[in-house]
């Protein structure tokens, strides 16, 4: 029995798995205020602050700052690279998607018609929309809309693995680098 009362070490994972634990979550909401649709920026002034954001690729990518984690540190360093790289991984995200797309074209097409469908229905259309017949369509039939469209588009355009695949090779990549990456260093 050791010291912590855990039978041959097993107690030492439990206390790593809890240190891990009580970690607080990355403070993200300064990040995503750009990618916000309701965030009060132009496209170009999203694009230019995404951009200036993005950190260094040579600082992301540099093979002497990878390092197993302590134990106790795994949650902190991740939580610390998440928010130092969060605009780096989001453009992994992008280029996850972009390659996707690619190798996925007429998923990536229904996608596509989906967000101007989006786009259409929250940016451009007015709140209520006035159909011939004195129908007006507000915010619950245009989810109704986007709802009957997602989901036709992932049971028939393939759109969910189109998704899975750019969350899952996104989520593998940055998991890594967030893991492994020494903030410090």
């Amino acid at each position: 029995m050791n010291a912590d009362g855990g039978g041959g070490g097993g107690g030492g994972m439990a206390a790593a798995v809890a240190a891990l634990l009580s970690v607080r979550p990355p403070a993200l909401a300064v990040y995503t205020e750009p990618l916000r649709p309701s965030a009060d920026l132009s496209l170009r002034d999203r694009l230019t602050l995404v951009a200036h954001s993005v950190r260094p690729w040579r600082e992301f990518f540099d093979p002497s700052a990878f390092a197993f984690p302590a134990w106790g540190d795994a949650g902190l360093r991740v939580v610390a690279n998440i928010e130092t790289y969060f605009f780096n991984y989001v453009a992994v995200g992008a280029a996850c998607l972009a390659g996707a797309a690619a190798a996925h074209v007429g998923s990536a097409l229904v996608l596509a018609a989906l967000v101007g469908l989006a786009v259409a229905l929250y940016v451009v259309a007015p709140p209520v929309v006035s159909l011939p017949g004195g129908v007006n369509v507000g915010a619950w039939g245009k989810g109704a809309v986007m709802a009957a469209a997602a989901w036709a588009g992932i049971a028939y355009g393939h759109v969910g693995v189109l998704g899975g695949v750019v969350a899952g090779a996104t989520a593998a990549i940055v998991g890594v680098h967030a893991l492994f990456r020494d903030h410090q260093g």
